[in-house]
């Protein structure tokens, strides 16, 4: 009975358009055929996402992993996320120049497994655009305290060198990406006037995402090969000869920001 009634009521409507149909278009002199389709719309609204960025694998950025030096705690829409802590290891006391790799970042992935990786800083933009685009960044480094020990002993005129800048993101691991250009060759020095120098650019309409800033590239990434990896060889610390010198640890701070174009 109900599929009677499902189909009498569309004769019905049917029967109803074939005899209105005539005086439609008596109304329509142009002689225009009424529309057969009609357009709805839709919408979504974004707001600025302010949420923290934890660090992941800048060769296999989809894992997670535990993190080797400081994470940013504030987040927000444009953050210097995470830094590598640099370890230049045991030496010996000599009186000539002294020049020592950092060794790789030692960290583990999110199946708990020892990995290495070249030294990097991860940085997210995901501010609003505007017109033209993402606006663009610039990240700086600066020594903001020089190379002392426990008792405020000094490697004066120490100084940082960053080479080997790879550039990699969640969709790009070949080490180079359009718009963002890494500086090639880099020496920190403390300066009690605060200079920094820039160690990466992205030009303006560029630069919205995650991005890592790896130094050197691990054996199996880049082709590179366990003979002629860059991981260990890409920040060195050169202290001057005759730099009295302690049996003892010094420490040294360098702070990374973002700036925005």
């Amino acid at each position: 009975m109900k599929a009677t009634k499902l189909a009498t009521s569309a004769a019905v409507a049917v029967l109803g358009f074939t005899l209105i149909a005539p005086t439609v278009l008596a109304e329509n002199p142009a002689g225009q055929n009424l529309p057969k389709q009609l357009t709805g719309n839709a919408d979504i609204t974004y707001t600025e996402d302010t949420t923290t960025n934890p660090p992941v694998d800048p060769e296999i950025p989809t894992d997670p992993v535990t993190p080797p030096g400081p994470v940013n705690p504030e987040g927000g829409p444009i953050s210097v996320d995470f830094v590598s802590d640099l370890h230049f290891g045991t030496q010996s006391i000599k009186t000539a120049k002294g020049e020592y790799n950092a060794a790789e970042a030692k960290t583990k992935n999110s199946k708990g497994e020892d990995i290495k990786r070249g030294n990097w800083i991860q940085v997210t933009d995901k501010r609003s655009i505007g017109k033209d685009g993402p606006a663009g960044w610039t990240l700086k480094a600066q020594m903001t305290q020089q190379f002392k020990n426990a008792d405020n002993n000094e490697l004066k005129g120490a100084t940082l060198t960053y080479t080997n800048p790879v550039v990699t993101s969640k969709t790009d691991q070949t080490g180079t990406i359009a718009g963002i250009t890494p500086v090639a060759n880099v020496e920190l020095a403390y300066s009690a006037e605060g200079k920094s120098s820039p160690m990466a650019t992205a030009e303006k309409g560029s630069g919205f995402g995650t991005y890592f800033i790896q130094y050197g590239r691990e054996a199996g990434f880049g082709g590179l090969t366990e003979e002629n990896k860059t991981s260990d060889k890409s920040i060195k610390l050169t202290v001057p000869e005759y730099t009295p010198l302690a049996a003892s640890q010094y420490n040294a701070k360098i702070t990374w920001t973002i700036e925005e174009l």
